[in-house]
């Protein structure tokens, strides 16, 4: 449906990115907030962000990275150096 407008479109599959870390690319589901499912705190590496901003630099960092299809979430680490909590 995009594709008309978009001079290069990289198609990336929604599943389990709402779950994964943008910052060290681990997916757990109890990162999200139960009660709201607006906030997101990684299990593993403790990074914290709004949920859908996590997700929307998830989707970026498969596009990016070329693994768009593919089941490992690569995380932003690589684009914005360690993981350390910070939203940018």
């Amino acid at each position: 449906m995009l594709d008309y407008k978009a001079t290069n479109l990289i198609l990336v599959p929604a599943k389990d990115t709402s779950q994964a870390c943008d910052g060290c690319g681990a997916k757990d589901e109890r990162s999200r907030d139960r009660r709201t499912r607006a906030n997101f705190r990684c299990v593993v590496c403790g990074h914290a962000a709004h949920a859908d901003l996590n997700v929307a630099k998830s989707i970026l960092a498969l596009a990016l990275d070329g693994r768009a299809g593919k089941d490992e979430m690569p995380g932003l680490a690589h684009l914005h150096g360690a993981c350390a909590g910070i939203l940018y």
